[in-house]
């Protein structure tokens, strides 16, 4: 039933993390479960042949590995202490409005990625 949830992910925003990647450090942080991570999640990363999850970012933090989830900001320190991010020069995406703020009260710079439109067109 988890795996119903996910839609897919385009491989046009498959080739835009690509391509964002040749100039940016990438993160990822997913609420997300094992199930849903070792089996739907890991085949969409894998679409564009040759090419594994891993492979799109240079850092990924899951709320199952961490024990806790966005919007909590024990998470997003997690990502701050593990990566060494400095907040104020990071850019965080979220499709969920609630997210976008506790990154901000980090001191996140945000951009809410409304369900009709995608990442790379809101940069």
């Amino acid at each position: 039933a988890f795996c119903r949830f996910i839609v897919g992910i385009p491989e046009t925003r498959l080739q835009q993390l690509e391509l964002l990647r040749r100039k940016y450090k990438i993160y990822m942080l997913s609420n997300t479960n094992p199930i849903m991570w070792n089996s739907v999640l890991a085949s969409e990363f894998e679409k564009l042949p040759g090419k594994k999850r891993e492979d799109y970012f240079d850092g990924i933090v899951t709320s199952f590995e961490e024990h806790c989830a966005k919007p909590e900001p024990v998470i997003f320190e997690r990502v701050i202490e593990k990566f060494g991010i400095k907040p104020e020069e990071t850019i965080f995406f979220d499709d969920a409005i609630q997210n976008c703020h506790a990154s901000a009260q980090l001191g996140f710079n945000w951009r809410h990625v409304k369900p009709e439109n995608e990442f790379f067109n809101i940069i």
